[in-house]
This record gives structure tokens, sequence and C-alpha cells, in this order.
């Protein structure tokens, strides 16, 4: 289950990976990837079907952080799926 980019949720964590951009610049470093993960564990509320060795993982923030992290496909699934505002508008 994951909340859009303009939930209260995606607003807040939006606003907290462009003040992690915005730092960087001053700093003139990196941002580093897992700021963009961290705004996808935020919309992630919940999860079915997701195993590993077999058996259920359970949806956990760690969990879903260490999933994301692990497996580039299901996070660029998650990422395109926020990123389409119409996944959100009531039908």
């Amino acid at each position: 289950t994951l909340k859009g980019l303009d939930s209260a949720e995606g607003r807040a964590s939006s606003l907290k990976l462009r003040q992690k951009i915005v730092e960087a610049m001053k700093e003139e470093t990196k941002v580093e990837e897992d700021a963009g993960i961290e705004l996808l564990v935020d919309l992630t509320v919940d999860w079915s079907g997701i195993n590993l060795n077999d058996e259920a993982l359970e949806f956990t923030k760690e969990n879903c952080f260490d999933v994301y992290k692990k497996y580039i496909v299901i996070r660029e699934q998650v990422d395109k799926f926020i990123s389409d505002r119409k996944n959100f508008l009531k039908k």
C-alpha cells in the first residue's frame, strides 16, 4: 500500500529530501542514494506478497528500506507508481 506524493506524508518526505539536497549543495557534497530510498519507504504503508527465502517478509520500515536498497527493480516500480498522480485519483 502506497501513499502518493501529494499526500501529507508525501509532501513532508519530499520536503525532507529537498532539504537534504540543498544542504548537500551548500556543503558541495553528494546526496546519498539512501535519501531517495527513504522517501519511498516513507510513502510505503504496508505490503503483501513480499517473500524472502520462501517465507512472507513482515512489513516494517527497516525491511522496506532493505528491500528497496537491494532490489532495484522493486524500487523503480514503486517510484514509477508513486510518481504517477493518476494512481491516486478516486475513480
